[in-house]
């Protein structure tokens, strides 16, 4: 016949050793005031994601815990150090732990998942795609105790589901004497397909129960005759909206989202794309001035000359999206793999360590990392830029955006997101270096190619520049040049210098616009012009 179930911790060869943790207490626990359950139920209060625990007693000094899954083990080992009542809790995963042997855990005879199978077809309505396991808890059949509380018992449900039970949608666990939802936390990804769950006329008192299974794509669920279904609707159906966010019906009732926007009657169609825009003219000249000096020098051999762009204290991190072609095409990939190696990309980068790591400080580490960057070519047609001024911060910045694209190592095309928050130069070496502007931060995001952009509308001017013409998409250099005289008119106007003092400023610049607002820029900033230079003191 065959050989008798034994628990996933018992199998021979299973890796049921890593699923148990040993906590010890300094100084040691009074165990009559501090139970199994009591030390249970503090560690998965502590942990920042659901966990349970299968079993646990104390050996000796010693609480030895089995948790239900083995990804549980990992975040209530890092709980080590956690205080309870006044005692350091050690916590270490034990690796060579061997469960004392004995009556299987539940009693179970053969594999649990055969044994349950016929259940499972049985009560698998294929035409309306929903499992019925209500009223089964506490009944034992085929020689097996259906206890929903279990997570092992449980773990055999989904997988017994998932084999026998296509494109299951609903499934009703209720009138089960189901008093915590432990046990179903890997039913999210066992059984992916559920919609619907019915956990009608059970024992559960907590909300934070749903924590549990707050991954389901749920579109259903039923819980009254519940103790936690005893307050008002309104209640718990919005505790219910805040860990189901798409989530359509409870108890049978139409739910409403805890946020309405009420723009349903909003065209579907979206506005045409709006050119770049600037708050002044005098934010859009340094700004142009900036990138154009910028990616001259990006897009050349001498990267190492964007020291200058930075400061000492300067911050920048890069993120990417970027997807491979198949190997062996080109050396593409390789180049992809070198942006994934250093993408700072938060939902990716758990680790503290990483993520402070891959975050750059300083001109030295950050120029370092942009020489190594395969070479490119920015495409300046295809500039959408935003930059305004930042007065609040106790020194004037300015806030620039830039979506382009890029020819990556004269082959493949890019598209990329770059902000700059940049201050003026105080540098003298800087400032003759012809840098306009320094980067206090640089945020780079790099995707595959999306395309070039829709034709734009000309962006409506500034009210400080309201006489000013409308700004195109490329940078200054693409403008129809402007004379000598509208250079000095439009020098005079964004720094209110006198006509004679600006045609002087543009004069010792050899007219070069940009330049010359730069370095008026800075010695205003330093006080070093006299009021009567100025038609505005």
């Amino acid at each position: 016949g065959p050989a008798p179930y034994r628990s996933y911790l018992q199998r021979p060869g299973g890796n049921g050793s890593s699923r148990v943790l040993a906590v010890r207490a300094q100084p040691p626990f009074d165990q009559a005031q501090v139970t199994v359950e009591q030390l249970m139920q503090f560690l998965i209060s502590k942990c920042p994601t659901p966990v349970s625990f299968a079993e646990g007693k104390y050996e000796g000094q010693r609480a030895m815990l089995t948790v239900s899954d083995i990804s549980h083990a990992i975040p209530i080992a890092k709980l080590n150090g956690t205080r309870l009542a006044g005692h350091r809790l050690l916590i270490t995963r034990e690796t060579k732990y061997v469960p004392p042997t004995g009556p299987s855990v539940s009693g179970f005879k053969g594999s649990v998942a055969v044994a349950i199978a016929p259940v499972i077809e049985q009560r698998y309505n294929k035409a309306a795609k929903l499992l019925d396991l209500g009223g089964l808890g506490g009944a034992t059949i085929a020689d097996v105790c259906w206890d929903f509380n279990r997570p092992n018992f449980m773990r055999a449900i989904f997988s017994a589901a998932s084999q026998r039970c296509p494109e299951l949608e609903t499934v009703s666990f209720a009138n089960n004497n189901i008093n915590s939802l432990q046990s179903f936390s890997q039913m999210a990804r066992m059984l992916p397909t559920v919609i619907n769950v019915n956990f009608e006329n059970n024992k559960l008192a907590a909300f934070s129960e749903l924590d549990f299974i707050k991954d389901v794509k749920m579109r259903e669920i039923m819980i009254s005759k519940n103790p936690m279904s005893t307050q008002p609707s309104s209640s718990y159906h919005s505790e219910v909206l805040r860990r189901f966010a798409d989530i359509k019906y409870v108890d049978g009732a139409k739910v409403e989202p805890l946020i309405s926007f009420g723009i349903s009657d909003v065209p579907s169609t979206l506005p045409p794309l709006r050119g770049s825009f600037f708050d002044s003219l005098q934010t859009q000249q340094v700004a142009e001035a900036f990138l154009k000096k910028y990616f001259q020098v990006f897009d050349s051999a001498q990267r190492n000359l964007l020291v200058d762009a930075y400061t000492d204290t300067s911050y920048f991190s890069m993120t990417s999206a970027c997807v491979s072609p198949p190997k062996g095409t080109s050396d593409n990939h390789k180049r992809v793999t070198t942006y994934r190696a250093a993408s700072r990309n938060l939902l990716n980068v758990e680790e503290t360590e990483r993520r402070m790591k891959r975050l750059l400080t300083g001109r030295t580490d950050i120029v370092h990392f942009l020489k190594n960057l395969p070479p490119s070519q920015h495409q300046p047609d295809d500039y959408r830029l935003d930059a305004y001024l930042l007065k609040h911060t106790g020194s004037e910045l300015i806030a620039l955006n830039i979506h382009g694209h890029i020819l990556e190592a004269g082959e493949t095309r890019r598209s990329f997101d770059r902000s700059f928050l940049l201050v003026a130069p105080t540098q003298q070496s800087v400032i003759q270096q012809g840098w306009p502007a320094q980067i206090l931060n640089d945020e780079f995001h790099l995707r595959n190619f999306d395309g070039p952009y829709p034709a734009a509308e000309s962006p409506a001017p500034a009210a400080a520049v309201a006489a000013a013409p409308a700004t195109s998409p490329a940078p200054a250099a693409a403008a129809p040049a402007l004379s000598q005289a509208e250079l000095v008119q439009r020098l005079a106007a964004a720094t209110g210098l006198k006509p004679e003092f600006a045609q002087q400023a543009l004069q010792e610049h050899s007219w070069d616009g940009p330049a010359a607002l730069a370095t008026v820029q800075l010695l205003l900033s330093q006080g070093r012009i006299a009021p009567e230079m100025r038609t505005v003191p």
